[in-house]
């Protein structure tokens, strides 16, 4: 609506828009309101859609007093004004963003809106958010509807670029011309709306009920059965059958937040911000009586279908009365049912075939949804037959009614979809090679495009030889979708089908007499071969197939020699070969996965593992002059190799510890979900050397699709469900309350089982002996002898020649039918993703998708970090120092991981209490600090170590206890509410110590240094952080409290607004702050004592001046 107003739109605009937006009613204080065709009604009381005297506020007045309440600044708070625009471009970009995705594989090669091609980011969420900051750039706007006007045109012409067709073009355009409207600005002092206490209405209690029960035909049961003469416990006993246990969502008004539960005491009514309203079945069952006999329980249009209904009904029983009525021919011999069955079911099958939603869900659904389709199709074409006796069928023979509905869904489901799911490029090049049924003209179009492939007038030559000539090709004949290809496209895919060798399907491939002549005539004599005989034999060796047959074979004859020659060796190459080579004995438990003078990558550097203890791995980074060495414990040095790809050799062999994972997994692996055969299948599989991403394969064929419980050995009880992605675990205690609902991928539980394996626990694994390395066999030949006495040596020379014979290859280990490639890549993989079906060309590109659909939903979820401890922050410099190498080795594995931090690893990023103090740990002079100089300088990038070492001299870490009473200080000036800036936050101590009567606020951060700021972001992810300087910042008094511990120092920051006060860094946040809060806000800084009594009094007449 503000948006909508600043653009100046015109009071009927504005007032067709306020129709789409109130809908249903609402209850405010003492008044109720209903939204109707002409206006809004208002009353008070709890009632007012049928009270006629009721004050009716026409659409036309309520946006006149709307653009009023704008102009005093008591519509909107100053947020929703601030982002306002941003709303709208935000709902805008969502609309381009699914458009965009919807692109046909046609409408991505032509390039159509590339300016949104270059926007990329982790899904919905981001891309999104990326483009919403785009479309406030005029020049950005200016491109992109330039290109969505080619879209937009094109797209007129040809309907393929999008897969579905549910988009709003000229809306989208609309929007696009809207943005560079000029707009006017509105201000309000208001940091939010006042609240009002809401109540739902009975008008939404009524228009609920009259929605009927949740089954299907549900509503005209009830009416039917209230309009026949029953008491009211048999209408209680009725209603309390017909809804049964269950509820649906946005059942007042439509609203987000609202619902309605029925069970067997009654209905339930849920809205936000309102009291829950509870209604026994006797009190629905007179309130369904009173709109029953009101007239209000069906719409006019309803009761017009009811009446024609039960005229039908009426005629239909006199014909049945005078049909029993005794006649004197003979009566003909009654049908069976199944001749009954028989006769009916073409009627229906016909009847469905043309039912809308039926055809909709054959078409644009899977078979699921398409069934449930079909049901209620069949029921509406029975119910519509008029005939009494088909009603009678399907109504009290339930076996009609079942192979009634399973044989007409059967035989139409298959015919439909095929004629109506939107087509594929694989159904375009499937007509393409059909062609026109002649071989003939097949070999034609195969030569004339040969030479013509790219010439304008091809694409009517294609249609003249098609025979059509003065009509597009027909990809699927009979079908209501649009699926004719112009001439120009048939070409186009023709050139690409041809080059391909996919024109001629495999039957006529496979076919020798179907071989075109001519066209072998033609290549043999561009090879130089004419009748028989070569012609020219330098064009036949220039041939590129004559050339590629011809190095093959040179290649074969090269290594057949280098196989077969004999070679001189020395004693030392003698010696390595004969030594065993040291391998892997894949299974063996105990094999280390990494060993001494390996190379792995850690934080996109190369390093050498140079010694391996019990706990820690020493590495050394390679290609230095100077060797500085780097130790990590085990389990941060495994967690470093997985976060690299190029470790993938070590990391897909990686156990983890079984007695650090997540025991109640490992319970419901060992003793529920798996059995011993599977054990022993899946030793077999680790013995054999697999992989972790080929054991987590084989559990998503193995177990995808169980639902079991098992009682923990905790006490506890587990529900668990697996899926083709992984296993969900929902924890319950012996009163069966939920404890925790956890979800594992299956690339999670492999190494898992890899460390049971090894560790050989719970019945995993086997020792096996090891087998004996056979040593290679050799023989020597004397090739000549040079004797001492003629050479004057004291001794012969004699020259041998070695043969060395290759042992017998290992017995070959028995493999599955198919190798493990083979299987992912004959096996697509379709999976939801954000809402929506995707296909993915295996499984492991489907579980990358599902991960990433996991992490975007941790972080849509992820709240702001509460801090409870008082103690925070506590402690000597070195345990600060190891606090925050901590928080930023978790930070980088989180950031390499795209992931947002758990409740758990927030604790440990809290725990970062910055650099002030700890300068010691920056000399490399200081003997004390060696170590903890080294782990700086390996851990952080340049440009982090240079942002750390400058924080030492104005990084100061604010104490719980001061921020409580800085908070208290604060709520006694009056602040309850609003927008908070915390201008030097550090990670953002103060935002995780907002006491609770100010959780309502939004919250704003700046931050300067880049590690510190990241972490505050993890921390609280629903706050707005810059992670950059004060200076680079300006939101001029829009911000109802500055709160912060402020830089100390006496030097400048350059800020060029600012630079002519000459203010040392805390008294310039002081100067700064006044201006970005807006006039009766509070600024509560913690500053050094220089500001209040310094003897120059310039910096305080400035802040008492303001």
């Amino acid at each position: 609506m503000v948006a909508a107003f600043e653009k100046q739109k015109t009071t009927a605009e504005i007032a067709g828009i306020l129709k789409t937006l109130y809908h249903g009613g609402n209850g405010l204080g003492s008044v109720s309101a209903w939204y109707a065709e002409d206006g809004i009604h208002l009353s008070h009381g709890k009632s007012v859609r049928y009270d006629r005297s009721a004050q009716v506020i026409s659409w036309e007045s309520a946006a006149e007093r709307i653009g009023e309440l704008l102009e005093s600044g008591q519509f909107a708070s100053n947020v929703e004004l601030a982002e306002a625009a941003g709303y709208e471009r935000s709902l805008l970009s969502a609309k381009l963003w699914y458009l965009y995705h919807d692109f046909s594989e046609e409408a991505r090669e032509a390039g159509y809106l590339s300016c949104l091609s270059e926007i990329k980011g982790n899904g919905f969420p981001e891309e999104t958010r990326l483009l919403t900051e785009q479309l406030s750039d005029p020049a950005f706007r200016q491109t992109l509807k330039e290109e969505y006007a080619a879209f937009w045109t094109a797209y007129q012409q040809d309907r393929d670029l999008l897969r579905f067709h549910y988009h709003r073009p000229r809306e989208i355009w609309e929007n696009l011309k809207d943005l560079d409207l000029p707009r006017r600005t509105f201000s309000s002092d208001l940091s939010q709306v006042p609240t009002v206490q809401h109540f739902i209405t009975e008008d939404e209690i009524d228009a609920a009920m009259t929605g009927g029960s949740s089954f299907a035909g549900g509503k005209g049961r009830i009416y039917a059965f209230f309009m026949e003469n029953h008491t009211d416990k048999e209408k209680v006993r009725f209603l309390k059958d017909e809804y049964g246990i269950g509820g649906r969502s946005h059942a007042l008004s439509g609203a987000t937040h609202s619902g309605e539960d029925h069970d067997g005491k009654g209905l339930h009514y849920k809205k936000q911000d309102c009291p829950d309203v509870h209604l026994n079945w006797e009190k629905v069952a007179k309130r369904i009586t009173s709109l029953v006999q009101k007239g209000r329980y069906l719409s006019e249009q309803e009761q017009a279908q009811y009446d024609k209904i039960q005229a039908e009904k009426e005629l239909a029983e006199e014909d049945a009365i005078q049909a029993q009525q005794p006649e004197v021919e003979e009566k003909t011999p009654k049908p069976t049912l199944r001749e009954q069955f028989e006769q009916y079911k073409p009627v229906v099958t016909a009847a469905i075939s043309e039912d809308a939603a039926y055809r909709n869900a054959c078409g644009h659904s899977d078979r699921e949804n398409a069934v449930v389709e079909g049901n209620a199709a069949v029921r509406r074409a029975v119910l519509g037959s008029k005939d009494m006796e088909l009603i009678r069928l399907y109504s009290d023979v339930p076996e009609f009614r079942q192979r009634l509905h399973r044989e007409v869904i059967d035989e139409t489901y298959p015919k439909l979809h095929e004629l109506l799911r939107p087509l594929s490029q694989e159904d375009i090049d499937t007509a393409l090679c059909a062609w026109n049924g002649n071989i003939e003209s097949k070999y034609a179009v195969v030569r004339y495009m040969k030479d013509h492939a790219r010439e304008k007038d091809t694409a009517a030559w294609l249609a003249q030889e098609y025979g059509s000539s003065n009509s597009p090709f027909v990809v699927r004949t009979g079908s209501p979708e649009e699926t004719q290809l112009p001439w120009m496209k048939v070409q186009r895919r023709l050139a690409q089908l041809i080059q391909e060798d996919r024109f001629y399907t495999e039957e006529e491939q496979d076919r020798f007499d179907n071989i075109d002549p001519i066209a072998i005539r033609e290549a043999l004599e561009e090879r130089g071969i004419v009748n028989g005989q070569v012609a020219d034999p330098e064009k036949l060796d220039n041939d590129p197939f004559i050339q590629r047959v011809m190095s093959d074979a040179e290649q074969i004859a090269a290594a057949e020699t280098e196989q077969t020659s004999e070679v001189s060796i020395s004693d030392e190459e003698y010696d390595a070969v004969r030594s065993p080579i040291p391998q892997r004995t894949s299974y063996d438990p105990a094999a280390p996965v990494y060993a001494v003078g390996d190379t792995v990558y850690i934080e996109d550097a190369a390093y050498q593992i140079t010694e391996l203890r019990d706990d820690t791995v020493q590495l050394l980074p390679t290609g230095m002059v100077y060797p500085i060495y780097r130790a990590e414990r085990k389990e941060q040095f495994e967690q470093l190799l997985r976060a690299d790809r190029r470790n993938a050799y070590y990391t897909e062999f990686l156990p983890i510890d079984p007695d650090k994972a997540d025991q109640d997994l490992r319970d419901v692996l060992a003793h529920g979900l798996m059995d011993e055969a599977d054990k022993q299948q899946i030793s077999t599989l680790l013995q054999s050397g697999r992989s972790n991403s080929e054991i987590a394969y084989w559990l998503s064929r193995a177990y995808s699709g169980e639902i079991e419980t098992l009682n923990l050995e905790t006490g506890d009880i587990a529900d668990y469900r697996t899926t083709a992605q992984g296993m969900e675990l929902e924890v319950l205690d012996a009163e069966e309350k939920r404890l925790a609902v956890l979800y594992f991928r299956w690339d999670e539980v492999a190494p898992l089982l890899r460390g049971m394996y090894a560790r050989q626990l719970d019945g995993f694994g086997q020792e096996r002996p090891e087998p004996a390395a056979e040593s290679p066999a050799f023989h020597s030949e004397t090739v000549a002898v040079y004797p001492g006495e003629k050479n004057n040596l004291p001794y012969d020379v004699v020259v041998e020649r070695l043969h060395i014979e290759e042992p017998e290859p290992p017995a070959p280990v028995t493999e599955p039918e198919k190798t493990f490639e083979e299987v992912l890549e004959e096996h697509p993989v379709s999976i939801q993703v954000n809402g929506q079906w995707q296909t993915f060309p295996n499984a492991k590109a489907a579980e990358e998708a599902s991960y990433e659909e996991y992490k975007a939903n941790l972080r849509r979820n992820a709240q702001n970090f509460r801090i409870t401890d008082e103690h925070l922050g506590e402690g000597g410099p070195k345990a600060k120092f190891q606090a925050n190498i901590n928080a930023i080795r978790l930070l980088k594995n989180l950031e390499a991981a795209g992931q947002q931090a758990s409740p758990e690893q927030q604790e440990v990023l809290s725990r970062y209490v910055g650099w002030g103090g700890l300068a010691d740990a920056f000399d490399p002079e200081k003997p004390a600090w060696a170590s903890e100089y080294t782990q700086l300088k390996e851990l952080l990038t340049q440009s982090e170590y240079a942002a750390a070492r400058s924080s030492t001299l104005n990084a100061h870490y604010t104490s719980p206890t001061v921020i409580q009473a800085i908070y208290e200080a604060v709520g006694r000036m009056g602040f309850e509410t609003g927008n908070i800036l915390e201008p030097s936050m550090g990670v953002g101590n103060f935002f995780g110590m907002l006491p609770e009567e100010m959780r309502n606020s939004r919250l704003y951060g700046v931050e300067l240094d880049p590690v510190s700021g990241r972490i505050a972001k993890q921390l609280y992810p629903k706050a707005d952080i810059t992670v950059g300087g004060f200076e680079t910042t300006d939101r001029r008094d829009f911000f109802d409290l500055a709160i912060g511990n402020v830089p100390f120092g006496q030097y400048q920051v350059n800020d060029k607004a600012y630079n002519k006060l000459n203010f040392n860094i805390h008294n310039y946040f002081f100067a700064k702050a006044l201006d970005q809060v807006r006039p009766g806000g509070v600024v509560a800084f913690v500053t050094s004592r220089y500001t209040m009594d310094a003897k120059d009094s310039t910096v305080r007449r400035y802040l008492a001046q303001r």
